[in-house]
């Protein structure tokens, strides 16, 4: 019981709303919504993309590889950033070390910036590594390894398959006492 309140009442990894993930808008977004449009996509600024829908900066997308990268350079490396350059994320300005690629930088240090992002259509929000919305739950399924709550969903599977396994024990120890 306790696996399945995890999954209905633990965070999945939404990307909350604060003044980090919100701002600084996008002039585009600014103009359409001034102009009373419906922003029709999301502006995307070198890793990191704003999402229209839920009007938040998402984190870097962890494949994203930057264009002016050039791995022979000593000075910008396989980053594509000189050493010591800051890098922005929603205008937010991030030190860049030298020896990592930029969402392996933000991993450490933004827990709040992991990649794999994905809009949920039902759930209507940002959710990161996302995996799937179940119907079951009405909730969204999310996370990498045991974060989010895929702990719990993995646990309910582990649960299930030693209870399988239980049960053909069980079977072959009663086949074994009767046949013997």
């Amino acid at each position: 019981i306790g696996m399945l309140l995890g999954i209905l009442f633990a965070d999945p990894g939404t990307i909350k709303r604060s003044q980090e993930t919100c701002f600084p808008i996008p002039e585009s977004i600014l103009e359409q919504v001034e102009a009373g449009e419906k922003p029709p996509v999301n502006v995307t600024e070198g890793p990191c993309t704003y999402c229209v829908r839920c009007m938040v900066w998402r984190p870097p997308d962890p494949d994203w590889e930057d264009p002016n990268k050039d791995p022979n350079d000593p000075v910008k490396g396989a980053t594509g950033t000189d050493r010591g350059q800051s890098k922005t994320c929603g205008g937010v300005a991030k030190q860049l070390p030298c020896h990592k690629p930029y969402h392996d930088y933000c991993e450490e240090n933004c827990p709040d910036m992991r990649g794999n992002t994905h809009h949920c259509s039902i759930c209507q929000r940002c959710v990161r590594d996302f995996d799937h919305h179940c119907g079951v739950f009405g909730r969204c399924i999310a996370g990498s390894g045991f974060q989010g709550n895929m702990c719990y969903f993995k646990s309910i599977l582990v649960l299930a398959l030693l209870g399988i396994l239980t049960t053909v024990g069980t079977v072959i120890a009663c086949l074994v006492i009767h046949f013997t």
